[in-house]
């Protein structure tokens, strides 16, 4: 192969692993909402609507100090995941400036 058929070099990204997650998630086709386990981690990565969480937290058993929790867990997560995808993107430009 000739040197002029390579693809130019990517800057590498650095692995976004709660985004990774997240979109595992919401393109998954699970049920998230049939089992306590799956809702609290769809609550966590993506997020439940206030009136989905309400019916799970009856379905559940769910406390309102339970709901608060993942209320903030999902904050917490979400936060997270927008740092990471800063990190990233700062990462990719900067790759982009030592290709050029």
């Amino acid at each position: 192969m000739s040197a002029a058929a390579l693809p130019e070099p990517v800057a590498a990204r650095p692995p976004e692993p709660l985004s990774s997650l997240h979109d595992t998630v919401t393109f998954s086709s699970n049920d998230w909402a049939s089992a306590p386990d799956f809702a609290w981690i769809y609550g966590i990565t993506v997020g439940w609507d206030g009136r989905s969480m309400l019916e799970l937290a009856g379905r559940f058993g769910w406390s309102g100090e339970k709901i608060v929790r993942l209320r903030r867990l999902r904050r917490a997560y979400r936060r997270l995941q927008l740092e990471e995808e800063r990190r990233s993107a700062a990462s990719a430009a900067e790759g982009k400036e030592h290709l050029s």
